[in-house]
Order: structure tokens, then sequence, then C-alpha cells
């Protein structure tokens, strides 16, 4: 009897370090997977903040920031600018509706003006820039002029092709822009004025 426990007992000491090294080589082959696995953490964004309310079909905009956010090489680099979002489906969808010359159609932009954020109303037309043959064959491009309803002297204009849509204001005399860029797979929007400091020339470049 006491000469079985003592093999029970060995075959357990035996036993143990084997099970050891299985444990840590199973770990170590996990580990190894996990490192292989690791990706660049993704963006940090915070959460969009409700800046223009839109009561009708045109979409309301939205204030964004990105961590780290730099602007693409391919875009204009204001000084000073907002991230913008806004439903991009919904927004086109309500401008091929606009018609021609005579419109009721309204739209809320969001204007950089004076170093804060402004939403504006206007009145918004479709523009001829085609014939109709051409425009059959290229529906996606759209043009539309807007006016403000209480000062018909502010005016805008958006342009489609199909890729991307572009606004230019025009307020109280100064130009605005709401032109739309891709940041890591995602469409936003940046509004800017005309006079940012890094679009106007110093007197020995003009």
């Amino acid at each position: 009897m006491l000469t079985k426990i003592i093999r029970i007992f060995l075959l357990i000491i035996l036993l143990n370090p084997l099970e050891g090294n299985a444990t840590r080589k199973k770990v170590k082959k996990k580990g190894n997977v996990i490192h292989k696995e690791l990706v660049k953490p993704p963006v940090q964004t915070s959460k969009p903040l409700l800046l223009c309310y839109s009561p009708i079909e045109w979409p309301s905009w939205y204030l964004t920031s990105i961590v780290g956010f730099q602007i693409p090489p391919n875009h204009v680099k204001p000084a000073n600018y907002k991230l913008l979002k806004v439903d991009e489906v919904a927004m086109i969808n309500y401008l091929k509706n606009a018609p021609y010359d005579s419109s009721k159609f309204e739209i809320v932009a969001p204007l950089y003006m004076d170093g804060t954020m402004q939403c504006k109303e206007f009145i918004v037309e479709r523009v001829r820039t085609m014939d109709d043959e051409l425009q059959a064959k290229y529906p996606e491009l759209m043009s539309f002029r807007a006016y403000e309803k209480s000062n018909p002297l502010n005016t805008g204009r958006i342009d489609l092709d199909g890729v991307s849509t572009k606004f230019m204001f025009t307020y109280n005399g100064k130009i605005y822009f709401i032109s739309p860029l891709t940041y890591n797979q995602e469409k936003l929007y940046m509004a800017y004025a005309k006079n940012d400091s890094n679009f106007i020339k110093k007197s020995f470049e003009k």
C-alpha cells in the first residue's frame, strides 16, 4: 500500500513541471497572436453637437471635432475653421426637389463669421447650367442659387458634382465657404471665411 502511495506521489511531481511548461508555451503563443493583431487605435471623435437645427426636411448641421485632426493635403488650409457633419443623403435628396427659378425651398447654412458659427436661413432655387439633353446625360451635376429672404443681397451658390457638395455665400459683403473633405474615410465639412489670415496676401506678395 505504502509503495503504491509513493509511486502516485512521484508521478504527480513528475507531471507538474510538464504542465507548467505547456501552460507557459500556450501563454507565449497566445501572446504572439495578440501582438500580431495589434492595430492603430481609432481616431477619437467628440460627440457631435447640434449647431443649426432645421425643422424642415433640410437636415440639421452638427459641430464636431477630432483629436489630432490634420487638414488633408488636397484641401485649402485656413488658419481658423470649424468641422461640421450633416446627413449627406438627406441634403442631396432635398436639393433634388428644389424647382428652377421661383422657389420656396429653404435651407439653413452655418457660416463661420468673425470667429463664431452663425446659422443663416436662405431660399434656394435650382439654376440651369446646361441644356436639357446634357443635363439628362449628367443628372448628378446640379447647381443652385440661394438668397436671404429678409435681404436678397446676401446670396449663395451650391454646386453638386455627384461626389461632393460645395457651398459659397456672400453675406454683408464678405465671402464664406462650407467645403467638403474626407478624413479617415469620414465625410466632413469645413466652414471658414475667405478673409482668413492664411489667405490674406502680404503687401509684398500683391
